[in-house]
């Protein structure tokens, strides 16, 4: 517990220089402006007041206090910067920075390979990250081949990984597999041609497109929906950081929103009232999204929809 208190304080210390960095003048706007106002509306009060002494108490203390509130509202609204909330069609939509594995929803989403079987993947990748949870690979393999469908129909052979006739076998994009691990359970759904790099088989440069974001993100809340029962959902920034999407973060998070509406207003996706959906944005060190994704222009884009 401890150690995870930690971790979750550095990423927040991260992402909050990170801002700070971003909109340093913004943030100290929100600090100062309180010591402004002091000057201009509670001045002449104090020198209402006829004793000298009393003028200098009463302007330290209110210097002090206004100081602290303006340091409140900054802290709120840096706060405001990481995380905000929009409702889609009566449903509400939390977006975060933040780590998936951290997240209170009741299912989380893991993309990877249409060649879904694939354990040897990218260090940096959110794939990998699950992979790792379990002892091996070879568990891994095991878990997922208990929950895929045994139909034949469902996978093509690719020339991928000529080795392994298991890794060969491709599924079509927005196949998706919940596992269940730790108590806590997780959507798998196939999302790019290969997560495997080699020097002989280098990632391809259409490891993904546009379309087949699209694609993908449609199979998949059609498949999500009928797994989870309307259950809470927690998705990363889906398409970030792949080979053939070639988008700003703020153009991948606008695609992975409008996916949700489209299938909302589909019936595609079906959510409890009660229920909602989370999109954790990774805010790495290498990355700083932060710096390049405005919650509050997200929120002010769909604030009528």
């Amino acid at each position: 517990m401890p150690e995870n208190l930690c971790k979750l304080a550095s990423n927040y210390k991260f992402m909050f220089f990170s801002i700070l960095r971003q909109r340093f003048w913004e943030v100290v706007s929100y600090l100062f402006s309180p010591a402004g106002a002091m000057w201009v509306i509670v001045e002449p009060i104090i020198w209402s007041f006829g004793d000298e002494w009393i003028k200098r108490e009463i302007r330290i203390i209110g210097y002090i206090a206004l100081i602290l509130i303006g340091i409140t509202i900054s802290i709120f609204k840096v706060l405001s910067l990481v995380k905000t909330e929009i409702e889609i069609e009566n449903r509400k939509i939390v977006i975060k920075f933040g780590n998936i594995f951290d997240s209170k929803a009741t299912y989380k989403t893991i993309p990877i390979s249409r060649h879904i079987f694939e354990t040897e993947v990218f260090p940096n990748s959110l794939h990998y990250q699950f992979i790792k949870k379990f002892e091996n690979s070879e568990e891994f393999q095991e878990k997922i081949e208990k929950m895929v469908s045994p139909i034949s129909t469902e996978f093509e052979i690719s020339d991928r990984h000529k080795d392994s006739e298991i890794l060969n076998r491709r599924y079509k994009l927005g196949k998706t597999i919940p596992i269940s691990y730790c108590n806590q359970k997780f959507l798998l759904f196939s999302l790019t041609e290969t997560e495997t790099q080699s020097e002989r088989e280098p990632i391809p440069d259409d490891n993904c497109t546009i379309t087949k974001l699209w694609t993908a993100l449609s199979e998949f809340w059609k498949n999500a929906s009928q797994i989870t029962n309307g259950s809470s959902i927690a998705i990363p920034l889906i398409g970030h950081n792949v080979n053939g999407i070639n988008l700003s973060p703020m153009k991948t998070l606008e695609i992975n929103i409008l996916a949700i509406l489209y299938a909302l207003k589909t019936g595609d996706l079906r959510m409890n009232v009660n229920h909602y959906i989370e999109i954790v944005i990774y805010n790495s060190k290498n990355s700083s999204l932060v710096q390049k994704i405005d919650l509050q222009r997200v929120k002010e884009i769909w604030k009528d929809n």
